[in-house]
């Protein structure tokens, strides 16, 4: 509901631009209908080689707050996000809010950017992208974001309880 199509232009009240679909559904879930928030990646792009638009890089530059993932995952849009960063807007990471696991393959190594399979680490993203939007995104209700992100961390740590219990049932 809240994601745009790429050709959308910008709206004249609070914006978040979000790199990634599964970022911009939990910025979605913070902000509800207070903020436009525009999600450039859709549902199965592929966030290693995801490349936009002159227009959404000037969107982007436009913005109140950009939300990437960061930790390697969006190849593509990098330069995009520095851009947006150069011209003054915020930005946040969700990948400087988490415990970075480290991954090796015959191939390659790194951190690993998936920290969404995790609840207890998406609810670290919940609470950085809840400080960062009520400290750079103007005219959200605090209160309403509180209750929005008090909620969200419920829903996740419930999650968590689950799949522990499930985890633990296998061994």
């Amino acid at each position: 509901a809240g994601a745009l199509a790429s050709c959308a232009p910008a709206s004249d009240g609070p914006r978040i631009v979000v790199t990634t679909n599964i970022l911009g559904d939990v910025v979605d879930t913070l902000v509800g209908d207070q903020v436009e928030v525009a999600t450039l990646m859709q549902p199965n792009a592929d966030p290693h080689s995801f490349e936009i638009s002159a227009r959404q890089a000037a969107d982007m530059e436009a913005a109140d707050l950009v939300v990437a993932n960061g930790l390697g995952l969006e190849e593509g849009l990098e330069q995009h996000v520095e851009a947006a960063a150069d011209a003054g807007v915020a930005t946040t990471f969700a990948g400087d809010a988490v415990d970075v696991l480290e991954y090796a393959t015959e191939d390659a190594s790194g951190p690993d950017p998936h920290w969404w399979t995790d609840p207890t680490q998406t609810i670290a993203v919940v609470d950085a992208l809840e400080e960062a939007i009520g400290e750079h995104v103007a005219g959200v209700d605090a209160d309403g974001l509180a209750n929005a992100a008090d909620a969200y961390r419920s829903e996740l740590e419930a999650l968590d309880t689950d799949l522990a219990e499930r985890f633990d049932a296998l061994g």
